[in-house]
């Protein structure tokens, strides 16, 4: 996977408010902690989901260096003080700054489909 399909794979699984959480990588239906792998798993914050969709420790690093960049700050630290819609603001940012992010966006906004023209991609996103 390359850091731009870890950020928009994660962003879809943390897209729903009931499969986000803060404080803590991800939880269970009881609300307790587990591993963001575990089968269990029922909502993940924003770094859990970045380690459940990568494939290799390289591709994550990468991945969370552009969110740590998006949220100017400490990413955990920002998601754990952050409204959902902020958190996924964070990541529309990051998706924005990774390499071909920008085609993405246009593709995202155009319902799949590559759409022609010059509209802005920072109004898409």
């Amino acid at each position: 996977m390359t850091v731009l399909d870890i950020l928009v794979a994660a962003r879809a699984i943390v897209a729903s408010r009931k499969r986000w959480t803060k404080c803590t990588l991800a939880r269970n239906a009881s609300r307790r902690m587990v591993p963001p792998n575990s089968p269990d798993a029922v909502c993940w914050c924003g770094y859990g989901a970045v380690m459940l969709v990568s494939d290799s420790n390289t591709t994550r690093q990468d991945a969370l260096e552009v969110l740590y960049e998006a949220a100017g700050s400490n990413f955990p630290e920002f998601q754990d003080n952050a409204t959902h819609q902020e958190m996924l603001d964070c990541f529309d940012r990051a998706i924005f700054a990774a390499p071909r992010g920008i085609e993405a966006c246009i593709r995202s906004a155009s319902g799949g489909r590559w759409r022609a023209g010059g509209q802005s991609p920072r109004r898409s996103c």
